[in-house]
């Protein structure tokens, strides 16, 4: 067990220094890297062989493997390092101590915590335990996979994480965003990552909404601020709404959000009676239509996800139903060649045995000719 777990003699590594070259793969966020060969395989040849997952359904796997070559010593770092990273073991553990570090960050908030020095302390050095983890977690990731990290959107947001952790521990301000890494189970919680890519994947509609909203907070700045500008100054509202364009956005704003926007609207009435329909007008735009749009494109990027699983689910159950028939008709052909080589023998075991009968019978007609000349030559003497 320890040679296996100790690295290559310098003999070995000079020897293949030479000829080893790195040629790693292209590292996919989706992808599911599987070590194929153990540290003594890298210790002897040093080369790596991973299975790239080109697609994953339930089920049903499309690999496309790939062998690379190291320096053996290399090979070895390689290879012990992704069977920690690709073990699902470490995945399950490495989110439970997010969970449970982002609960102690929570807990971290208390009185009886911030105002006791000692408990504060305890909680601090948890903290930096906690930090040590995903630290090696990430020095892992980088020995497996090397530069090959950045590439992924997902591991390189856990090293911003990490680093920011270290580099801005001193900082009061910044120490407040190590909440932040809690945000981490995005990138291991599959649920989680896929509903976020399929969120990511709508922000050009979301961009186009936010113009329309945009727009429609103008329009609507602009006339509110014109029509209600002394509203405040002549005593008809409790509270400045609508005196400059900027205070008028943030009115606009609190109405849009239902936030006691029958008030404001009231106070504008006392002064103007058909002040309601501007305001309603701006409600209904605003909220009950551009909002839902919102919603909408959010819930046709879960449907499009959803029905994305679906298809690559069906696709892998009818890949799965092409291999069975395939199967099927090869053990069809089989059975074919089966009965054909045995009415083959069966014809060879009867010629055979015809052959044999044959040699039988034409031995037993010549031995009985000398017995029948002999008597004849018995009884020919005993006439003379």
């Amino acid at each position: 067990m320890m040679d296996a777990l100790s690295p290559p003699s310098s003999a070995n590594r000079s020897s293949s220094h030479n000829s080893a070259k790195h040629t790693s793969p292209p590292f996919d966020g989706d992808a599911v890297y599987v070590l194929a060969a153990d540290p003594m395989t890298i210790m002897r040849n040093g080369t790596t062989s991973t299975k790239h997952s080109l697609s994953t359904t339930d089920g049903v796997d499309i690999f496309q493997t790939r062998e690379t070559e190291y320096h053996p010593f290399l090979a070895w770092i390689h290879s012990i390092s992704g069977l920690v990273v690709n073990d699902v073991r470490f995945a399950q553990m490495i989110i439970l101590l997010i969970i449970v570090n982002s609960i102690l960050m929570g807990v971290a908030t208390f009185d009886f915590v911030t105002q006791d020095p000692g408990v504060e302390r305890v909680f601090e050095i948890a903290d930096t335990c906690f930090l040590l983890v995903f630290t090696i977690e990430l020095v892992l990731q980088f020995m497996h996979r090397g530069f090959q990290i950045f590439s992924d959107g997902w591991l390189t947001f856990d090293f911003l994480v990490v680093a920011g952790s270290w580099f801005f521990s001193e900082l009061q301000v910044i120490r407040a965003f190590r909440i932040f890494r809690t945000i981490r189970l995005i990138t291991r919680i599959k649920a989680l990552k896929e509903l976020v890519a399929a969120l990511l994947n709508v922000i050009p509609r979301m961009c186009a909404i936010a113009w329309l909203l945009a727009l429609v907070f103008y329009i609507f700045a602009v006339l509110f601020t014109h029509l209600f500008k002394d509203l405040y100054k002549d005593g008809y509202t409790s509270a400045d709404y609508f005196s400059r364009l900027d205070i008028t956005l943030f009115t606009l704003f609190q109405i849009m959000t239902l936030d006691s926007w029958s008030e404001i609207t009231k106070e504008t009435m006392e002064a103007y009676k058909l002040a309601w329909i501007p305001f309603i007008s701006f409600v209904i735009l605003s909220t009950f239509i551009v909002i839902n749009l919102i919603i909408a494109v959010i819930c046709d990027a879960v449907a499009t996800l959803q029905t994305e699983e679906i298809g690559k689910r069906d696709e892998g159950i009818q890949s799965l139903a092409e291999a069975i028939a395939r199967t099927q008709q090869d053990m069809a052909r089989l059975e074919s060649k089966m009965d054909q080589m045995s009415s083959s023998i069966n014809w060879m075991l009867r010629n055979q045995q015809q052959q044999q009968q044959q040699q039988q019978e034409d031995y037993s007609s010549s031995s009985s000719s000398p017995r029948l000349l002999s008597g004849f030559g018995a009884k020919f003497d005993k006439e003379l």
